[in-house]
Formats: C-alpha cells, sequence, structure tokens
C-alpha cells in the first residue's frame, strides 16, 4: 500500500494539460501520449498539489461517494500505472529534523 508516500511530475521530461475536464500528459524523453478521464484528471492535480497517496484516496472517496477501500484500490492502480511511465516519482523528504529542547 502507497499509505503515506507522495509523489512529484516527471519535470522536466513531461508536460501535462487538462483539457475539457480530460487529462493529457506527454513523456518527453520517450515520445508516449497519454490520457485519463475526469477522475485521472482529478487525480493528477492532487499529485501537483503534494497529497500523499492516503489523502487523495480519502479524497476520491469523498468526492465520488464511494467507499474508502474502493478508492485506495484504483487510485494505487493508477499511481502504479504513472510511476511504471515515468510520469511521476517518489519525493524523498530531505528535510532535516528539527528537535526543540
Amino acid at each position: 500500500m502507497h499509505t503515506l508516500k507522495e509523489y512529484q511530475i516527471s519535470r522536466p521530461a513531461v508536460v501535462a494539460e487538462v483539457i475539457n475536464g480530460e487529462l493529457v500528459a506527454i513523456q518527453l524523453e520517450t515520445g508516449c501520449y497519454y490520457n485519463s478521464n475526469s477522475t485521472g484528471s482529478y487525480v493528477w492535480s492532487l499529485l501537483e498539489n503534494g497529497l500523499s497517496s492516503a489523502n487523495i484516496a480519502a479524497e476520491v472517496a469523498n468526492n465520488y461517494n464511494i467507499s474508502e477501500q474502493q478508492a485506495v484500490k484504483h487510485v494505487e492502480a493508477f499511481i502504479d500505472t504513472l510511476l511504471s511511465e515515468n510520469l511521476i516519482n517518489e519525493t524523498t523528504d530531505s528535510t532535516p529534523a528539527v528537535f526543540l529542547n
């Protein structure tokens, strides 16, 4: 499960635009073109805004009135596809921890 993972768009290798509610993305390194329906476009926008996969699933469940379990399944499948096509990358938090005395 991708529960707390966060992702970022693979820029500059990927350009994307939402047109008429549908996601259109091009992976410039491979020349491959991708499109997705409005749900995929919604998930993409949440990824762009830095939400974790768990938070995205919660938003999808709420927005589309489905169970969170169903949302997790669908969001994870979509994220796996985006990862396999190098459209997104998992982010690594390099922010150092700050401890206060």
